[in-house]
């Protein structure tokens, strides 16, 4: 007798398109991966590494900044596929929204579990404040 499949019915079609084995989902849920920064000073430059979680897989389908009053540069990579999301530093005001107007990928982007997600900041003029920029998406358990 074949093993029965769950696709969950709150996952739209369109996501699911980029996910590899999509069948193979039991459960989804909504997440967030959120990176605190701290200020910054004139010309620096610094790394946060966010590491998915084990147990299961991660699709981020938007991103948002809680400051948009703060202007450093930022490069997304992820690590797993050494792929960058920009090909050179981008203003975070460009990429990130707000948490009440989030920047949607336009593709959604996926992420095995145990995969490091690299924020790289620079600065050109100090940032007086911190931030703190949240990846938010869809967590997939298989």
């Amino acid at each position: 007798m074949p093993i029965k499949t769950y696709r969950p019915s709150n996952v739209p079609e369109y996501y699911l398109k980029n996910i590899p084995n999509s069948e193979n989902i039991v459960k989804a849920m909504p997440f967030s991966f959120s990176s605190v920064f701290a200020a910054l000073g004139a010309s620096s430059s610094t790394q946060q590494i966010i590491t998915t979680l084990s147990d299961s897989d991660f699709v981020c389908i938007s991103l948002q900044s809680d400051n948009v009053n703060v202007n450093p540069n930022i490069i997304i990579r992820d690590a797993s596929t050494n792929w960058p999301f920009m090909n050179v530093a981008a203003p975070i005001v460009s990429i990130f929204g707000t948490g009440s107007l989030p920047y949607f990928l336009p593709v959604p982007w996926y992420f095995s579990r145990k995969t490091s997600i690299e924020l790289t900041v620079t600065t050109t003029p100090a940032v007086a404040t911190g931030f703190t920029l949240t990846l938010s998406g869809i967590r997939i358990f298989r």
